[in-house]
């Protein structure tokens, strides 16, 4: 009887050290910084609707001044079907109108346009007007930068914050730093991958902080900054919002946009 008793707790202890083993190894490996970027980048695919906040400074520090600017850029999309309603603000210490806006609707490979500068909206349908938006759209979960955390995961640190996984990064390594950074800004540009403008710079800080719920989803990314290059220091942040993911039923364009003055080009 008394090892009956016996073989019955040893049996319940067994499975408990066993449950607690299982735990801690699932934890371990989903702990991975780079299972969490590949169970992200896998998510970030499938996902239909959200709204993204952007806000990049950026600063050029010459011997006489550093002029500044900022870019707020406000997306929110539905993916099926694709409409994506784009607020963007410009403000820059180079320009006499430094707080130019342009808001931007994508439907039906036709873009509608308001800018600050108009009282009037535009639309139009050639490529050449609307393939000036696709990198916007194209980047809201920028896969090409997250291909680059990934190709560098383990130099990324996880904690865990509110219930996310924090991850981190943090380095000058050059051909990390380049790597990374030329993703990075290569997803805020309206232009080609240019990797070779970057070949020259010298790196002096990199910084990522980068936020997804248990579930991989994308919260927040903050990225900071700086390098010179041809007796110039460039400084620079961009930091990301995600919100209303899968939650937004639909993007509606204004009655304004029916009226819209058609242009070619």
């Amino acid at each position: 009887y008394i090892m009956k008793i016996a073989k019955k707790y040893f049996l319940i202890a067994f499975t408990f050290v066993l449950a607690v083993t299982l735990t801690a190894c699932n934890l371990k490996s989903t702990s991975n910084p780079e299972t969490i970027l590949n169970k992200t980048i896998e998510n970030t695919k499938k996902i239909k609707s959200g709204e993204s906040s952007t806000t990049s400074i950026a600063e050029m520090v010459t011997d006489n001044s550093t002029p500044k600017s900022e870019t707020k850029i406000v997306t929110t999309f539905t993916t099926d079907p694709a409409v994506y309603k784009i607020s963007g603000t410009v403000s820059s210490d180079n320009v006499s109108d430094n707080n130019y806006k342009e808001d931007i609707y994508l439907k039906d490979d036709t873009a509608y346009v308001k800018k600050s500068t108009s009282s009037d909206w535009t639309k139009s349908s050639n490529p050449t007007v609307t393939s000036q938006y696709d990198y916007i759209k194209d980047n809201i979960f920028p896969q090409k930068v997250l291909e680059a955390y990934k190709n560098n995961a383990k130099d990324f640190k996880v904690t865990e914050e509110n219930g996310n996984y924090v991850l981190t990064y943090s380095g000058t390594d050059n051909s990390k730093f380049k790597e990374i950074i030329t993703a990075v800004l290569n997803s805020t540009r309206n232009a080609d991958d240019q990797g070779d403008l970057y070949k020259d710079i010298d790196p002096k800080e990199l910084q990522i902080k980068y936020v997804v719920t248990k579930d991989f989803t994308p919260v927040r990314s903050e990225t900071k900054f700086s390098f010179s290059a041809n007796n110039l220091t460039f400084i620079g942040t961009i930091n990301t919002d995600y919100s209303k993911i899968n939650s937004v039923n639909e993007v509606s364009l204004p009655d304004e946009t029916k009226n819209a003055v058609e242009v070619t080009g």
